[in-house]
Formats: C-alpha cells, sequence, structure tokens
C-alpha cells in the first residue's frame, strides 16, 4: 500500500509540473473568487457593477465571437472583473473585462 501511495503521489506531481509547463496551471486571475449570478445581479441593482450588456458591444469590437456558458464576476487583484470566454483568431481564450470601467485585458 506504501508503494501504491507513493507512486500516486509521484503521479501527481509529474501531472502538476506538466500541466504547468504546458501552461495549464491556473494563473493568478482564475484562482479568485467568483460570485454567483444572484449576487452578481445584487451588485448590479446596488451600482456597485455595471451590468454586463453595458460592454458586449466594445466586446464583440475585439474579438472574434464571445462564447457560450455565460460570463461571471469575480474579485481579481481586488477589482471586480466579468470573466467571459471568448474566441479570438481562433483560439478560445478568457476575457476579463472591469465591471466598473469595461477596461479589458486577458
Amino acid at each position: 500500500m506504501a508503494t501504491m501511495n507513493r507512486r500516486l503521489a509521484a503521479f501527481t506531481v509529474g501531472i502538476g509540473l506538466l500541466a504547468a509547463a504546458a501552461g495549464l496551471a491556473p494563473s493568478p486571475a482564475s484562482a479568485q473568487s467568483c460570485y454567483s449570478a444572484a449576487q452578481t445581479r445584487a451588485m448590479v441593482q446596488s451600482g456597485q457593477v455595471q451590468p454586463l450588456s453595458a460592454f458586449l458591444g466594445q466586446i464583440r469590437s475585439q474579438v472574434d465571437q464571445v462564447l457560450g456558458g455565460g460570463a461571471q464576476l469575480c474579485t481579481v487583484n481586488g477589482r471586480l472583473k466579468y470573466r467571459v470566454q471568448v474566441l479570438i483568431q481562433g483560439r478560445a481564450t478568457t476575457l476579463w473585462v472591469d465591471a466598473q470601467t469595461g477596461a479589458m485585458s486577458y
């Protein structure tokens, strides 16, 4: 049993290193806290953030396509940002949109 546990631990570490080398490890932004749809609605209604719809025109002018699955409001480095999955030059990526200013980053 101890040998199996050591092998499993080595395998897990190896997979983690491969993921990091391949760029699949979570970025600091993805490790931040995100809010439920109900919490997001409450923040929009209270005026803390703009609704994502206020920025959709700007987003669509910068990307090939907004992918389904819905955006999510998260706290990133102390700022409220929408996480939106988009397609740019045929590649799926995450677009971060500041929920107050509309500033975008990848």
